[in-house]
């Protein structure tokens, strides 16, 4: 099912580090290819002052969502700083099997997972241009959880995931907005449209 899937629609992956600015990246990707269907993460974490139900994510409890990933129902999922991450399944399918390109937002390991599901999935890894400027992104979210803790594990965990760079399709540093979301347009057009 799943080759067959693939030949109707493509799956793209975005992924990086947390601070590095995958989503605005995907936000502007998406005003300028709202044709893609773009997969909303479920999460038990939290909403931040700027995030809506659905849109940003699918805020579950931890029950709720242990439950749908135990039913297969999650087409990845992982405990990422405490709380539970993943990515439903049946939208993806639906779209992939309807002809539709797919844009999923995900952490590295899950973009790792989605690659042993996925094969032809088209993985794309978005890098800060340095820790430096990693860290202030981070400490300019509005997030109330972020302590210096939590924000070295953040940075220690980064450079741990920049490790599977090879493993991905593409790379995108994010050093300037505007020249990182042009580069990020070309890179998904012309994998769309091959073949």
């Amino acid at each position: 099912m799943t080759s067959e899937i693939q030949k109707k629609g493509k799956l793209i992956v975005i992924a990086g580090p947390s601070g590095v600015g995958k989503g605005t990246l995907v936000s502007e990707l998406m005003k300028k290819m709202p044709e893609l269907y773009l997969s909303i993460s479920a999460t038990t974490r939290a909403a931040r002052p700027h995030e809506n139900e659905g849109e940003h994510y699918f805020f579950l409890n931890e029950d709720d969502f242990l439950e749908l990933a135990m039913n297969g129902g999650m087409l990845e999922y992982f405990e990422v700083y405490g709380d539970w991450k993943g990515t439903p399944k049946a939208p993806i399918e639906d779209n992939l099997d309807a002809g539709k390109s797919v844009l999923l937002e995900v952490d590295v390991q899950g973009a790792m997972k989605i690659k042993e599901l996925y094969p032809q999935a088209f993985l794309i890894f978005v890098k800060a241009p340095s820790e430096e400027i990693q860290r202030r992104r981070l400490l300019e979210r509005e997030d109330p959880t972020m302590t210096e803790a939590i924000l070295e594990k953040r940075l220690t965990a980064a450079a741990k995931e920049e490790k599977v760079v090879p493993h991905f399709s593409a790379l995108v540093i994010n050093d300037d907005l505007g020249r990182a979301l042009s580069e990020l347009t070309s890179i998904v057009k012309d994998f769309i449209s091959k073949g």
